[in-house]
């Protein structure tokens, strides 16, 4: 890109993306790239709905419209992993994890006890026990 990015002066959502008040939509707010990217393109709200308006420069509170480029979510999705922001909590990563790696080794491994029995001594679900089992859960290990 040849220009540098045009910070949003507008209050920030917990993405940090600017938001806008559209008279398009009664007053209610939208992200403010969107705003920028329709104005510069002589479109409507309207025309890009179920569009999505990334971000080239991968900077959420840019309104710049040479940054911006429209696109599907896939295309949004396929942004984020090839610029290394997708963020993975499998297994023991994800705070809400019970187990660890090596407990799921070790139900996998287990030969004698049932699957109640495993999630007793686990403290999980026999469904979780299940999912671990079959590899619909944990596909990682």
């Amino acid at each position: 890109m040849n220009t540098d990015c045009i910070e949003t002066t507008y209050a920030r959502d917990r993405f940090g993306y600017g938001m806008a008040t559209s008279k398009e939509l009664y007053s209610r707010s939208v992200q403010h790239h969107r705003v920028a990217y329709v104005e510069a393109n002589n479109l409507t709200l309207a025309d890009i709905k179920g569009a999505v308006v990334r971000h080239k420069c991968d900077n959420p509170s840019c309104v710049n419209p040479e940054h911006l480029e429209l696109g599907t979510a896939k295309d949004n999705m396929a942004d984020m992993i090839s610029r290394g922001r997708r963020v993975n909590h499998l297994g023991a990563a994800n705070g809400k994890s019970k187990l660890t790696e090596l407990d799921v080794a070790a139900i996998r491994a287990e030969k004698l006890l049932t699957q109640h029995e495993l999630a007793a001594k686990y403290n999980v679900s026999r469904e979780a026990i299940s999912a671990i089992i079959t590899r619909r859960t944990w596909k990682h290990i």
